[in-house]
């Protein structure tokens, strides 16, 4: 995808925010300090929260 092809397509804060959720999301989540696959995703925050030890991974 070209960087203006992006910009074009997710020029709002959300829709990005919602691109970068989907894409992690497709390869698979684990927590990077447990290991666990429980997360949850906290929408106010825009992280992903591990149920068994609480760590909290972001969209980057």
């Amino acid at each position: 995808m070209r960087v203006v092809s992006f910009f074009n397509d997710y020029s709002e804060e959300q829709s990005c925010k919602a691109f970068f959720k989907s894409r992690r999301e497709s390869f698979g989540m684990s927590c990077r300090n447990c290991g666990s696959v429980n997360l949850n995703w906290n929408e106010k925050e825009s992280r992903w929260r591990c149920k068994e030890c609480n760590f909290a991974t972001g969209l980057k």
